[in-house]
């Protein structure tokens, strides 16, 4: 991310209207990527819980080769 500290300083003390143009441009630039990295993070847990019930419906077997049940006899 690649902030201009220039314009933020313009934020806490501007006057003019083309500031606060410039303001609310960087608010709407910041709400924009919050709303990225929001959305990023909840497709990211999406896909975990997925993969997460996929391992819990898995079937767990006892022997190489799935679905065969082996007797182990001494």
């Amino acid at each position: 991310m690649n902030l201009n500290f220039k314009k933020i300083a313009n934020l806490l003390g501007s006057s003019s209207s083309s500031d606060d143009d410039e303001s609310m441009e960087i608010i709407n630039s910041i709400d924009d990527e919050e709303e990225a990295i929001y959305l990023a993070i909840s497709n990211n847990n999406s896909a975990i819980q997925f993969l997460l019930n996929q391992q819990d419906n898995s079937v767990t077997h006892g022997g190489s080769v799935p679905g065969r049940s082996f007797i182990y006899r001494d």
